[in-house]
This record gives structure tokens, C-alpha cells and sequence, in this order.
């Protein structure tokens, strides 16, 4: 019977980017409750039709397909610059 060899504890650094990822989850996960918590109030109230509540939310999951992209391009261009950009163009876009 073979044992499989164990997995090496996690360095202080690995625990800390660990942490970090769960941290910035957080916030995402916010969102997203809050919307599909709403979205049935908000378009009752303003009009909008189911096609448009599931428009709406289509658009915001694409977020997370355009936060990936962002970060692979945050690799080949720099973490910095990239924040920089998307701090002054989120505004502008929404």
C-alpha cells in the first residue's frame, strides 16, 4: 500500500494571498446577493420586463468574465498601471 506524500504546509505569504483572494470575494458576493435580491422590486417598480431583468443580469456577470481578462492583462502590462486605468475608466463607463 502506497501513501501519498503530503502536502508541504503553506509559507506565511501563500496564508496571507489566501487570505486576501477570501477577502476580496467578499465584496463580489455582496453584489451579487444584492442584485438578485432586488432586481424583482426594482423592475416592478420601474417597468421593466423579465427579458430585461435577465438582460440586466447577464451584463453584470459578464463582469467577472471582463475581471479575469483584466487580470491576465494585469500580468503582461502591470498590476499599477492597470489599477490606475481601471480607477479613472469604471466611472466613465457606468
Amino acid at each position: 500500500m502506497s501513501r501519498k506524500p503530503r502536502t508541504p504546509p503553506l509559507t506565511g505569504r501563500q496564508r496571507s494571498i489566501l487570505w486576501l483572494l477570501a477577502l476580496a470575494c467578499i465584496p463580489a458576493t455582496y453584489a451579487n446577493t444584492l442584485f438578485t435580491q432586488t432586481v424583482a422590486y426594482a423592475a416592478q417598480d420601474f417597468g421593466v420586463s423579465e427579458q430585461g431583468q435577465g438582460i440586466g443580469a447577464a451584463i453584470i456577470r459578464w463582469g467577472v468574465i471582463i475581471a479575469l481578462t483584466l487580470a491576465a492583462l494585469a500580468d503582461r502590462i502591470g498590476r499599477r498601471k492597470l489599477i490606475v486605468w481601471c480607477a479613472f475608466g469604471a466611472p466613465i463607463i457606468t
